[in-house]
């Protein structure tokens, strides 16, 4: 019964970083849909939209593309393009690198988490002295399959197979106590 202690411990174990790893690789497609920003600096740019046109991978990353459509009290201020990173903990790093039609505004560099796929929080953007916070949200997004991702067990079904192992291992290692006696 000793020796099956250990082998109990590595099933959980290994149950526990499945769900681990499987949780990193949730990676959001930003591509679907249009993405609502709210923030500011200086100024209110409540009403702002996102539109990330690229996602392609780039090791365990994303590379992206695509741009914000800035609005201040309802005022189109223009377009600002950008590239960035989405690291597959769900950070996005966005740098602003053309404006089109700009009207006060200026080329940014952006941080922000990836939340879920309508919702991304903790936002924060610099352009020079300017210091910005902001969040999107993506009311238009549809739960779909993503290639990239693995469908995650929950962790109490892991735990049931982590028993049913152990279960299996002392079963197997009863019945070879218990062979049958050959008659002569």
């Amino acid at each position: 019964m000793r020796s099956l202690v250990p082998t109990a411990v590595a099933c959980l174990l290994l149950a526990q970083s499945i769900c681990t790893k499987a949780e990193a690789a949730n990676i959001v497609n930003l591509t679907q849909g249009q993405w609502e920003v709210t923030g500011s600096d200086s100024v209110n740019w409540n009403g702002s939209d996102l539109v990330f046109e690229t996602q392609s991978p780039n090791g365990a990353d994303f590379n992206i593309t695509g741009y914000f459509d800035w609005y201040s009290r309802e005022v189109y201020r223009g377009r600002e393009l950008f590239t960035g990173t989405y690291t597959s903990n769900g950070l996005l790093n966005l740098r602003g690198f053309q404006l089109i039609n700009p009207i006060g505004i200026g080329l940014a560099n952006y941080q922000a988490e990836v939340l879920s796929p309508s919702q991304i929080d903790n936002g924060t953007w610099r352009l020079g002295g300017i210091r910005g916070i902001w969040t999107a949200i993506n009311s238009n997004t549809v739960p779909e399959s993503n290639p990239n991702t693995a469908a995650v067990p929950e962790p109490s079904s892991m735990l049931g197979l982590g028993i049913v192992a152990l279960g299996g291992a002392m079963l197997k290692r009863r019945t070879k106590r218990k062979a049958p006696q050959q008659l002569d």
